[in-house]
This record gives C-alpha cells, sequence and structure tokens, in this order.
C-alpha cells in the first residue's frame, strides 16, 4: 500500500515539475525576445537606473548623518540641561547664604559717621585734624 502511494506521489512530483519547468522555459524565451526587442530602450534608461541608485545611496547616507547629528542634539540639550540646573541650584546656595548672614552696619568706605565727614569737610578734603 505505502509503495503504492509512494509512486503516485513521486509521478505526481515529475508531472508538476515538467509543467513548472515548461512554463520556465517559455518565460524565459519571454524575456529573450523582449531583451532582443528592448534592447536600445534598454540601453537608453540604464543612465537614469544608475543615477537612481547612486542618488539613493547618497540619500541613505544623508539620512544616517542627519539621525547622528540629532543624535548629538539630543545628547548636548541633556548635558547644557544638567548645566543649567547645577548653575540654578549654585545660584540657590549663594541666595540662601546671603539670606542667612545678619549683616552687620558696613565696614569702611561703607560706614560713615557724621562726624568724620564733618571734619573731613571742614579740613577741605585734605585729611588733616
Amino acid at each position: 500500500m505505502k509503495v503504492m502511494e509512494a509512486e503516485e506521489m513521486k509521478k505526481s512530483s515529475e508531472a508538476e515539475h515538467r509543467l513548472r519547468a515548461e512554463d520556465f522555459v517559455k518565460t524565459e524565451r519571454v524575456v529573450h525576445e523582449l531583451e532582443k526587442r528592448l534592447n536600445r530602450e534598454i540601453l537608453k534608461s540604464r543612465p537614469y537606473f544608475d543615477l537612481k541608485d547612486q542618488l539613493n545611496a547618497d540619500l541613505q547616507s544623508v539620512k544616517t548623518e542627519i539621525e547622528n547629528l540629532q543624535s548629538s542634539i539630543g545628547g548636548a540639550k541633556k548635558t547644557y540641561s544638567e548645566a543649567l540646573k547645577r548653575l540654578e541650584a549654585i545660584s540657590e546656595e549663594i541666595h540662601e547664604r546671603r539670606n542667612a548672614c545678619v549683616r552687620t552696619p558696613g565696614v569702611g568706605a561703607e560706614h560713615h559717621s557724621s562726624s568724620s565727614f564733618s571734619s573731613f569737610a571742614s579740613s577741605g578734603g585734605r585729611g588733616d585734624e
């Protein structure tokens, strides 16, 4: 029983192979006929397709470069944002220090007693008292 089934499968496979081989041969003939008939048009269009391939390759190269630049920009933005945050923290720390210190009246030029100023003015600004 199995031998007969195997023989039938073999015959059907051979028949299918023969049909497909015939179709292939017919199609190959059509292709050769078209190549002979359209050879001039094919040769005329070749530069177009060569240029198209070159431009597509260039376009892909530019796209890759753009992706790399966008990635670099993202990294730079992140670094910039982190720097701004650190700067803000430093600024807040400075403001906290200023607010935490109790300022006493200034020293030197910041603090003038009216008597020393008046004596300075009366001496004509020479500083001899």
